[in-house]
């Protein structure tokens, strides 16, 4: 059965998910959900009427499973029992509120999406670390789903604070669902509140002079670990592999090019080594950051084979899935492997200069949840406005003037006029009067 009234429902919203504080990349990667999977687990929630519309972010820092919902509580609890029994590879129905199975299959297969930000931690069910070696997802409900996506558009809760990436991936994740038809109207109302709030927010430069992402962090940390400037491969040329390349380029260092398909537009006339290239440039360089999507690792042991000297290759690993195999990080005589978690640990999170500036960030927050639960307390009333406005227009041009005929017809065609005006007017008077009484409600919910 389901629950009663969900104190949260104001904004039926709900947000589960997994960031670099919660778990480690390579339990991250065991969330991702292929196209298949992501199609048939939206429509397992609105067959369950656990959810109308769902929405999923995956970046190199974070995997969010969103979704509207009437009782978004409930909901809530079915996508944290979903991830869960993904994670640990459990089969079994969705969270006891009644739903038919919504589990979201077995394998991951989606690559991730760029590399920007990861998620925000502390509020929502479950704070804090893993438990017992498993995954605890955060949860947000109501307004604080809406907050928690909002301060995550804006860069507030970014692996670099102000970094901009991650409203592009936001906004690519709403755009899939509204191209796969499995969004709602309150995920579309939270995308319109989105762009507004970072159209705002993104005049403001909180990020200075320092890294404006991951990709920057990555450089910083390789540039670090040699005493020379170290020859450097960049596999993978998608955004984030773009994004390295330009990094790399600022740091005075010019790095060999290295895609599954070739040729690349962004770099011009420059070469890129096709993927079947990638052990021989493996064993010319003493780095290599990897950038791609692939499902499974795309360096191991074996690739490695050719390598000559004592100095180990020094593997930056940016994907989720995980791009090295997990072999190499105990064999520290082929390769020394610096993933994400690696990286958190490295880097400090940058200190905004201007508090004034965050300020002003979260205040634009505040404003954009205001805008979203205008919109659907307005929402609550669409269908009785619309309903309305259609027994209005029955009544008057189909409905009046042919009880006036039946009734009236041996009155002249002057007096069945006038008659007909009058009738027409107290059913616009009432009409009218409905209307305001609805947004009189919604006035005094805003209050």
């Amino acid at each position: 059965m389901k629950p009663p009234d969900d104190d949260h429902s104001s904004i039926p919203l709900a947000v589960v998910g997994v960031d670099f504080r919660r778990a480690p990349a390579r339990k991250r990667g065991l969330l991702l959900l292929s196209d298949e999977e992501r199609l048939s687990f939206a429509a397992q929630l609105r067959r369950s009427n656990a959810a109308d519309g769902l929405a999923c972010l995956d970046t190199c820092n974070r995997t969010e499973w969103i979704v509207s919902a009437e009782e978004p509580t409930w909901a809530a609890e079915i996508l944290r029992t979903q991830m869960l029994t993904r994670e640990r590879g459990t089969t079994g129905a969705g969270a006891g509120a009644g739903a038919e199975d919504c589990g979201a299959g077995a394998g991951a297969g989606a690559g991730a999406e760029d590399c920007g930000a990861g998620a925000g931690a502390g509020a929502g069910d479950g704070a804090g670390d893993e438990s017992n070696g498993h995954l605890v997802p955060y949860v947000y409900v109501g307004e604080e789903a809406a907050r928690h996506l909002f301060e995550v558009a804006a860069g507030l809760e970014s692996f670099v604070v102000g970094e901009k990436e991650i409203a592009s991936q936001l906004h690519r994740a709403f755009e899939r669902s509204r191209g796969e038809e499995i969004g709602s109207p309150v995920l579309n109302g939270v995308g319109m509140a989105m762009g507004r709030l970072t159209r705002d927010t993104h005049r403001i430069d909180l990020t200075g002079d320092g890294p404006r992402g991951v990709h920057d962090v990555a450089v910083a940390f390789l540039t670090t670990r040699f005493e020379n400037p170290p020859k450097v491969a960049v596999v993978g040329l998608g955004q984030i592999g773009e994004k390295v390349v330009r990094s790399l380029r600022r740091a005075g260092l010019k790095p060999r090019l290295c895609n599954r398909t070739v040729p690349v537009t962004w770099t011009g006339d420059e070469t890129v080594e096709p993927l079947d290239r990638l052990e021989a440039l493996l064993a010319e360089v003493d780095v290599a950051v990897l950038c791609t999507a692939a499902p499974k690792p795309v360096v191991g042991s074996a690739l490695l084979e050719k390598r000559v000297g004592d100095q180990p290759i020094l593997l930056v690993d940016l994907g989720i899935p995980a791009q090295v195999d997990a072999a190499l990080n105990t064999d520290r005589d082929l390769a020394e492997v610096a993933d994400l978690e690696v990286l958190q640990q490295e880097a400090e999170r940058r200190v905004v200069a201007s508090w004034a500036d965050l300020t002003h960030v979260r205040q634009r927050v505040g404003q954009a949840i205001g805008e979203l639960e205008k919109f659907c307390r307005e929402r609550r009333y669409s269908r009785l406005l619309q309903s309305t406005q259609e027994r209005h227009q029955r009544y008057i041009r189909v409905d009046i003037p042919r009880v006036i005929q039946e009734a009236a017809g041996d009155l002249s065609a002057q007096t069945r006029n006038r008659l007909e005006a009058e009738i027409k007017g107290l059913v616009r008077s009432y009409t009218n009067a409905v209307f305001r009484d609805i947004r009189e409600i919604i006035g005094a919910e805003e209050e």
